[in-house]
């Protein structure tokens, strides 16, 4: 019963924090101009079967870099996502820590339905350095909703070439 009432908490907390607040419309402007960097798609890894992320690009315009991640849940489950993300780049045959700083991000759940999947942009701007051609990897952390048990957390990356 105490899982069943944490659980319930969890989901009002998280379908509290998605798509509750309306964004105010803005009058239309030009498409910003960008350039799409090259990528070579890698390798992928998940803690959980049926769900995976793939590098989809990356973006430069005037006042932003993005990095564009596909999430695809193949899984019969619910998945939670977020913006907290990392940027590692292999050196020597280790992964090194891309950041610029000390990231702080915004704790938003963002769902995924079982058997679906979405493009969700990171920004990269003033957090991670993607500048220097080389093997990167993409790191998140989800959570997957197992059926009325307290969710699962897992680990998800993607690696990618930047030419």
């Amino acid at each position: 019963m105490k899982k069943m009432v944490a659980l319930f908490f969890v989901l009002v907390f998280l379908l509290g924090t998605v798509g509750c607040n309306p964004q105010p419309t803005q009058p239309e402007q030009a498409a910003p101009d960008f350039t799409e960097q090259s990528v070579i798609i890698r390798d992928s890894h998940s803690d959980v079967e049926g769900l995976s992320v793939q590098v989809g690009g990356i973006y430069h315009d005037p006042h932003k870099t993005t990095l564009v991640v596909s999430w695809n849940n193949t899984t019969e489950h619910t998945v939670t996502y977020g913006e907290m993300f990392g940027i590692e780049r292999l050196e020597n045959d280790e992964w090194v820590d891309c950041a610029l700083g000390e990231n702080v991000f915004i704790m938003i759940g963002y769902l995924l339905e079982a058997n679906k999947a979405v493009n969700k942009e990171y920004t990269l701007t003033g957090l991670f350095d993607v500048s220097q051609p080389g093997t990167y990897r993409f790191l998140s952390t989800c959570s997957v909703d197992m059926d009325g048990e307290l969710p699962t957390t897992c680990t998800v990356w993607a690696e990618f070439m930047v030419e």
